[in-house]
């Protein structure tokens, strides 16, 4: 179900979360407002995770600058 006001992005975003909870990576709090309020947050494991992204994010970044060197030497 879509309500009209909510986009396709919300529908992927909620989506990505729920299996992410599934996954044990956020654990996932709902407070009994009007309207629910749901927040998320990174389990101990998602705290690893986010340790290993941040390497790939440094390695895509020296990647990248590699890349560009050699394609200026061409």
């Amino acid at each position: 179900d879509r309500s009209p006001s909510r986009g396709l992005g919300d529908v992927y975003k909620r989506q990505e979360l729920k299996e992410l909870e599934l996954n044990g990576v956020v654990k996932r709090a709902v407070y009994n407002t009007v309207p629910v309020t749901v927040e998320y947050e990174l389990t101990s494991s998602g705290f690893r995770l986010k340790e290993l992204i941040a390497g790939m994010i440094q390695w895509g970044v020296a990647h990248r600058e590699y890349v560009k060197s050699v394609n200026i030497n061409d």
